[in-house]
C-alpha cells in the first residue's frame, strides 16, 4: 500500500514538475515576444516623434520669419493702397483735364497734372487754362521734334502743321493734327481713336486690359469715355474753344481756329503717341 502510494506520489511530482517547466517556458516565450512586439512599436513611434519635431521647429522658424517680416507686408500693403489712391486721383485729374479738351502725358509730372485739374476744381477755368497754354507754348517745339522723330513717314505732314502753328494759322494747324492723332492710334492699336461703340470710345478695349490701379490704367483713362473731342452732341450756341473733332472736320464749328485748339490739338496728338502706344512710348 506504501509502496502504490509512493509510486502515485512520485508521479504526482513529476507532473508537476513537468507543467511548472512548461508554464515558465511559455511563459518566457511570451515575455521575448512582447518585448518584441514592444520594441518594434517604439521603433515604429520614433519615426512620428522626429517627424513630429520637426513640423513644430519648422512652425516655430516660420513663425519668426512672419514676425520678421510682418513690418515689410504691412509696408507691401500700404503701398498697393497708396498705388490705388494715386491712380484713381490720377484719373479724376485727366478726366477733368480731358473735359476741357487737354491732354497730357508722361513728360508732365502728376503735380503739374493735379495742379492743373485743382485749378479747375476750384472754378478758376480762365487760370487753369492760362496755365495750359504756357505749359504747352513752351512744350511744342520739342514735342513736334519728337513726333517727326517717332514717326518719319509722316514727317512732312506734322512738320507743316508745327509750320501753320507756328504761324498762327490754326484753321489749318488743327484738322491736320487731328488726322494725325486718329492715323497713329489706328496704325499701332488697330482702333480708330474717334470712333465709339455701346456708348463708349472702341479705344476702351485698351484700357481695359490694363491693371484698373496701375498708372498706366490711369493715364488710359481718358481713353475710356466720352469727352468732348468725341461728344457728337452739338453745344447749345457756337464755342471757339471748344475743340471737337466731328464739328472740325465736317465744318459745323467756323470759330475753331484759335491758338488754344491748335495746342489742344497738340496736346492730343502727342498723348497718343507718348501714352497709348505703350511698347513704342517716347522716353
Amino acid at each position: 500500500m506504501k509502496n502504490i502510494e509512493k509510486t502515485l506520489r512520485e508521479q504526482i511530482e513529476k507532473q508537476f514538475i513537468s507543467q511548472r517547466k512548461l508554464h515558465e517556458s511559455i511563459a518566457r516565450t511570451m515575455t521575448s515576444q512582447m518585448a518584441g512586439i514592444t520594441a518594434a512599436i517604439l521603433n515604429a513611434h520614433r519615426p512620428f516623434e522626429q517627424f513630429r519635431k520637426h513640423v513644430e521647429k519648422q512652425a516655430r522658424l516660420t513663425r519668426q520669419i512672419f514676425e520678421q517680416f510682418r513690418p515689410n507686408i504691412e509696408a507691401i500693403k500700404q503701398m498697393r493702397e497708396n498705388s490705388k489712391n494715386f491712380s484713381r486721383e490720377t484719373k479724376s485729374a485727366l478726366r477733368k483735364l480731358g473735359e476741357q479738351g487737354w491732354y497730357l502725358d508722361h513728360d508732365t509730372t502728376p503735380a503739374e497734372t493735379w495742379k492743373f485739374a485743382r485749378a479747375i476744381d476750384n472754378d478758376d477755368h480762365d487760370e487753369a487754362q492760362k496755365a495750359l497754354v504756357t505749359h504747352y507754348r513752351r512744350r511744342y517745339p520739342e514735342i513736334f521734334t519728337k513726333l517727326t522723330e517717332k514717326h518719319p513717314h509722316r514727317a512732312k505732314i506734322i512738320n507743316q502743321a508745327a509750320v501753320a502753328h507756328k504761324k498762327k494759322q490754326f484753321y489749318l494747324s488743327v484738322p491736320v493734327l487731328l488726322a494725325q492723332a486718329d492715323g497713329i492710334c489706328k496704325e499701332h492699336t488697330g482702333f480708330e481713336l474717334f470712333k465709339k461703340e455701346h456708348g463708349r470710345p472702341v479705344t476702351a478695349r485698351i484700357y481695359d486690359l490694363a491693371d484698373e490701379d496701375s498708372l498706366r490704367a490711369a493715364f488710359l483713362y481718358p481713353l475710356s469715355i466720352i469727352l468732348p473731342i468725341l461728344d457728337s452732341k452739338e453745344p447749345d450756341k457756337a464755342d471757339s474753344q471748344r475743340l471737337n473733332r466731328h464739328e472740325v472736320l465736317h465744318g459745323v464749328n467756323l470759330q475753331y481756329g484759335t491758338e488754344v485748339n491748335s495746342l489742344k490739338s497738340i496736346s492730343l496728338l502727342y498723348y497718343i503717341t507718348n501714352v497709348l502706344i505703350k511698347k513704342e512710348s517716347i522716353n
